[in-house]
């Protein structure tokens, strides 16, 4: 049996991991919800039509915002989203610290503690948790565990069924986490095998397995997207591509993890230049020290894993490359969720916490600090946390819960409990400034606090244009604002009987005019209305809110498509099939002459 010592130098990596995650997400654990860019957190876990897909042609919140509902509805909306995202970063930092010993062999606290701090304390997490992406981040903590069950299956004795359950994880994160998750994987297991590798389902049959897997769990989103025939604007490559964050180019860039088209999320990652051109040699350095040795065992597969999803990243971002990519977003059925490149670095990142694991290890071995034994360790840790202050205490204040309003919650349960009707949302744009979110940029709570089919405009205002949306109600509301109509007459045109005006008429962030009330007035709250809505006495009104009823129309609410029926079927059956197959393996029936082999 392990003695004490043994069991804490065996589990200190994984302790150091949960104590990073709660550095970064302690102020998710204070009263209310972190509502930041894309991270717009229901405090009121309902399952409403968006939550669950309904009337979006391209339903890109499914299926991770159910489940966020799921375990919401059990613990609390603000306790369910801090549980997440730290057990998402603690699982992280702990998944590369036991994938390095599965793949190096024998390691040292100070090499797999290295890993474990690397794979958490990076720009890829910090920009992502800057806008909210922790579907792209589930997908990454998934990856390692994810390639250590691949390693395993390759062997001869070894097993499917955790593949298949890690992909199942990585399902719940939607489109963003599947298109990380399943390629990764299917590079690992088309890598040619190794002398002792000699799996009982071979490459062909492993990769069948994962595409209907993957196919499966994506059903819930891509079964509407393709009934809707929706397609990627083709300008989204650019918006969307990689590019500098640093003052070292693109390629150095990604190195880091950076390259992030987001100027926002850069801020929140990225310290001063000197600071940011140490962790950027560091990194080379623990490449160029820690592959070497990798290659040696069984982490060819993810090598190679790795330096293809850096190579299309960084095709993304070259203007020649670029356009051929924009071709295929605009091409390709709900192509939209290839326009962002930067988020494949997922594997990348992974492959530099496990060389910068194995080149902390070799440091911590060398007879030159014989005695210094713990200064490796403790480097290891204080090092890439020094270099990348900005992550403590959700990004430096960045990320703090705030209270919603009482008068908007109460404004948008008026709503649900009305007949059903389409619902517009004013201002007409999808980003907020909440006066009571300290003014960050945040997607409207409308659509998962209203029960109610939402009508919201889905194109996306960046820095350098706006980027076309997917629902053509949507835009024909936006011509008709464009073109000076009055902003609820445009709505009513497209079926929508319920209006509901939210106070952050501060809008779009990009600095372009979202004020949707075309000659509108002022109510008595300071909300701007429209002008054919002066005389009109709202259902429900607050300094946050107000609401109206337009009146019946018809053919505003769509009915529940069959090819979302059926995507939510398929997706529910492939989570039950991996979840029975990982029980049925953990838990083999017993025969007379043993265990049944699968």
């Amino acid at each position: 049996m392990p003695t004490a010592d043994a069991r804490l130098r065996r589990h200190a990596p994984d302790l150091v991991a949960l104590l990073l995650a709660l550095a970064i997400c302690a102020p998710f654990l204070r009263r209310g919800t972190v509502i930041a860019y894309d991270l717009a957190w229901s405090p009121r876990p309902r399952w409403t039509p968006f939550v669950r897909g309904i009337g979006i042609p391209a339903p890109r919140a499914v299926p991770s915002d159910a489940v966020a509902v799921l375990i919401g509805r059990v613990t609390g909306a603000g306790l369910a989203q801090a549980l997440i995202l730290i057990g998402i970063l603690t699982l992280a930092g702990a998944g590369a610290a036991r994938l390095l010993a599965q793949l190096a062999g024998p390691m040292g606290l100070a090499g797999r503690t290295g890993a474990a701090v690397v794979a958490i304390w990076n720009p890829f997490v910090a920009e992502r948790l800057a806008i909210g992406h922790w579907t792209v981040l589930l997908a990454y903590a998934v990856l390692a565990p994810l390639c250590a069950a691949i390693v395993r299956a390759r062997r001869a004795d070894g097993s499917f069924a955790p593949v298949a359950a890690w992909l199942a994880l990585a399902g719940v994160g939607g489109a963003n986490a599947l298109v990380i998750a399943v390629p990764c994987a299917l590079v690992l297991l088309a890598w040619p095998a190794r002398s002792g590798e000699r799996p009982r389902l071979s490459r062909v049959r492993a990769a069948c397995v994962v595409v209907a897997l993957g196919t499966g769990l994506a059903a819930c989103w891509a079964l509407p997207a393709l009934a809707a025939q929706v397609t990627g604007a083709a300008s989204g490559a650019a918006a969307f591509g990689a590019r500098s964050d640093t003052a070292y180019g693109l390629v150095l860039s990604l190195v880091t993890g950076g390259g992030f088209w987001n100027g926002a999320g850069q801020a929140a990652a990225r310290g001063p230049w000197q600071l940011t051109g140490i962790l950027t040699a560091l990194a080379v350095v623990a490449l160029a020290a820690g592959v070497r040795p990798l290659l040696r065992g069984a982490a060819r597969p993810l090598l190679g894993a790795a330096v293809l999803a850096y190579l299309v990243v960084l095709a993304s971002g070259v203007p020649g490359v670029r356009d051929g990519w924009a071709s295929v977003i605009g091409a390709v059925p709900g192509g939209g969720v290839l326009r962002d490149t930067q988020k494949l670095l997922a594997a990348w990142m992974l492959l530099t916490a496990l060389a910068a694991g194995v080149a902390i290890d070799r440091l911590a071995g060398s007879p030159r600090l014989a005695g210094w034994r713990p200064m490796p360790a403790l480097a290891a840790v204080l090092v890439p946390v020094a270099l990348q202050p900005t992550l403590v205490w959700g990004l430096n204040g960045r990320l703090t819960p705030a209270v919603v309003p009482t008068d908007l919650l109460a404004t948008t349960a008026t709503l649900s409990r009305l007949p059903d009707g389409l619902v517009g949302v004013l201002p007409w744009g999808q980003y907020r400034r909440y006066p009571w979110n300290g003014n960050r940029v945040s997607l409207t709570l409308a659509p998962r606090l209203v029960d109610q089919q939402v009508l919201v405009n889905d194109a996306l205002p960046t820095r350098t244009g706006t980027i076309a949306g997917e629902d053509a109600r949507a835009t024909a509301v936006s011509r008709a604002i464009a073109t000076g109509e009055d902003a609820a007459l445009a709505l009513r045109g497209q079926g929508v009987r319920y209006l509901l005006i939210e106070a952050d008429a501060a809008g779009d962030p990009t600095g372009a005019d979202q004020n949707p009330a075309v000659g509108g007035v002022r109510t008595e709250h300071g909300l701007t209305v429209p002008a054919s809505l002066s005389g009109a006495t709202p259902i429900a009104s607050g300094p946050s809110a107000v609401a109206y009823d337009l009146g019946p129309v018809a053919g505003g609410v769509e009915p529940i498509r069959p090819s979302l029926v059926a995507g939510w079927a398929m997706t529910v059956l492939t989570w039950a099939f991996a979840a029975g197959w990982a029980i049925a393996r953990r838990h083999p029936r017993r025969s007379g002459r043993g265990a049944a082999r699968p």
